[in-house]
């Protein structure tokens, strides 16, 4: 009798344990009710092993073998995807909406009125040739074009510093994410190793994931250490066991592009990447670059078509016109050149080495070396190749003046044709000189871009502060009566000067903040279908591992009643294994 007495008071106890058990991990489970990531914890009852007697096997209690947090992997990977896709339009939204409010002509303050003032200008001087108050209105109206255009540039170049930043910023919370993930892959190894389940190490490892697949489309899998190795789209290592790999971003010293690379190969990984954040701003980038290049565009086509027409107009003294729009021209050398070549202006022709009347188009060009200069007497001309940038043509050489009797220097003339002389095909006329120094050697190159500072430098001719300068004769001998040059630039608002000859000024722009707004609107669009879709997961994922008091509060009493029992039952049989001794 007393060994029944004796199991019932050790089962008892280990029921006591068991219910503690349970209840602790009920107050660990209420405690964490709100933190981020947490997986709800059930402890795992089994009855112990029975005991052979007469009877048969006899119940020898209960234990809490081991501690089990509820978490669907499959739930857990399909949130992941969902999050890296939301990450991706939440980042090219947020960039595409600034973008927005830059082109924004819902109001009276946009470019496409300033334009149209800029126009209307023009017309009046049309109407009245001879008007000084007409040609001050000409100046001012230019004025606050070119100062809209200065402004709208400079917005988008600080939202491009702005998203480089955030690319930078996205990699090294890229990288701080994936080096955790490696020391708790270390730890929870360390722990589950030993027999000890790593639940909670488990829950911030789980929401660590979460956080990257935010950044990044990944892949990822659990080895059997227990340790996570988490793979890019294209294989690329980012975690393997307790080793983090890193990523960076470098940007192309010519174009300004960012590229992020694998930190170990420098392994572009541009391409590779479908969704995340990083994924996003690169996208934006393309997007914001886009508008800024068409911007650029406007305003190069805007000062190539005005200036060439005014410097073939004539002021009210007779005078042939200047320029009316001045900016800086971009001439550069290739940053791995080999000689001391240096590409500038030749001021001694054209307006400053320009001759606009003659120019033939606004487009990039570059001068490559495809043999060492030897310079004269030797030198031909032939050492290099004129390409023209924008359409990916090489200029022939019959359309190209070149000079290389003088020492020290190479005097070029391309990308015009003179009717009237047709030796002289120069529209821009250049020099490379080198003085003393290195002559250019093969592999060098030497750019001009019209577009790179157009919008950023436009600005009305500093002579033009004397609005009688305004040139709007085209015959000197009419002035001041002829219209001519004025009314040639006015009607220029409806010409198809823009994308291919296909599109006026007003048109251009427009489709451009058509463009703008369809792409933030799809961005929204995405990102809010993404979201619903998250969110979605998440509630499902919630129903099994989130944490509910209602439902921890019924289990607190389940196990408080059984802890109660128990305790009584241990009463009981102290009670009667005292009556036992006393009757000994």
């Amino acid at each position: 009798m007393t060994v029944g007495l004796n199991n019932t008071l050790n089962a008892s106890r280990l029921s006591l344990l068991s219910q503690q058990a349970n209840i602790d991990i009920i107050g660990h489970n209420v405690a964490n009710v709100n933190t981020p990531g947490y997986s709800r914890q059930v402890g795992i009852v089994q009855a112990t092993p029975p005991l052979a007697d007469a009877l048969g096997m006899r119940g020898t209690g209960v234990a809490t073998t081991r501690i089990m947090n509820l978490y669907d992997r499959f739930i857990g990977m399909q949130l992941n995807i969902e999050n890296s896709n939301k990450g991706m339009w939440e980042a090219r939204s947020s960039t595409l909406a600034d973008l927005e409010r830059t082109f924004n002509e819902t109001g009276d303050y946009g470019l496409l009125p300033v334009i149209g003032e800029f126009w209307n200008a023009w017309e009046d001087l049309a109407n009245n040739p001879e008007g000084i108050a007409q040609r001050v209105s000409v100046v001012e109206k230019s004025k606050i074009l070119t100062a809209s255009l200065n402004s709208v540039n400079d917005d988008l170049l600080t939202q491009e510093r702005i998203l480089g930043q955030s690319l930078e910023d996205g990699v090294q919370q890229l990288n701080n994410l994936t080096a955790q993930v490696a020391n708790l892959n270390q730890t929870i190894s360390e722990n589950e190793l030993l027999g000890n389940d790593a639940n909670d190490l488990r829950d911030r490892r789980n929401n660590l994931l979460t956080q990257i697949a935010a950044m990044i489309d990944i892949n990822y899998f659990e080895n059997d250490r227990s340790q996570v190795t988490i793979l890019s789209a294209n294989g690329k290592s980012l975690v393997q066991g307790n080793e983090s790999y890193n990523l960076r971003v470098d940007f192309d010293p010519l174009s300004g592009d960012p590229q992020i690379v694998w930190h170990n190969d420098s392994y572009p990984m541009n391409e590779t990447m479908q969704s995340g954040k990083l994924r996003g701003w690169l996208d934006a980038w393309d997007d914001l670059k886009t508008a800024h290049n068409e911007l650029k565009e406007l305003s190069s086509a805007l000062i190539f078509y005005v200036n060439q027409q005014h410097v073939q107009g004539y002021d009210l003294e007779g005078e042939a016109g200047g320029v009316f729009f001045e900016h800086a021209i971009s001439l550069s050398q290739g940053m791995d050149n080999q000689g001391d070549g240096v590409l500038t202006f030749d001021t001694a022709r054209g307006i400053d080495g320009v001759d606009w009347e003659n120019l033939q188009n606004y487009d990039d060009f570059e001068i490559r070396f495809n043999a060492d200069y030897p310079g004269p007497p030797t030198a031909t001309g032939n050492e290099f190749t004129i390409v023209d940038i924008t359409t990916g043509e090489t200029i022939d050489s019959s359309n190209v003046d070149i000079d290389t009797s003088v020492v020290g220097e190479i005097s070029i003339g391309f990308n015009g044709v003179d009717p009237n002389d047709p030796t002289n095909h120069g529209g821009y006329f250049v020099k490379i000189q080198y003085g003393s120094g290195t002559a250019p050697r093969s592999g060098d190159t030497f750019s001009l871009s019209f577009r790179d500072n157009a919008a950023r430098t436009v600005g009305v001719s500093g002579a033009l502060a004397d609005p009688v300068k305004v040139a709007a004769s085209d015959n000197p001998l009419e002035v001041p009566g002829n219209n001519g040059a004025a009314l040639k630039i006015a009607q220029l608002q409806h010409a198809l000067t823009m994308s291919s000859q296909s599109s006026s000024f007003n048109e251009f722009y427009s489709s451009v903040v058509g463009k703008v707004g369809a792409l933030a609107q799809m961005a929204k669009n995405n990102g809010e279908h993404s979201a619903m879709v998250a969110e979605q997961l998440q509630l499902k994922q919630e129903s099994v591992s989130g944490v509910s008091i209602d439902e921890e509060m019924t289990n607190l009493i389940r196990f408080q009643q059984a802890y109660s029992a128990s305790a009584r039952i241990i009463s009981k049989v102290d009670e009667l294994l005292d009556n036992i001794i006393r009757m000994v």
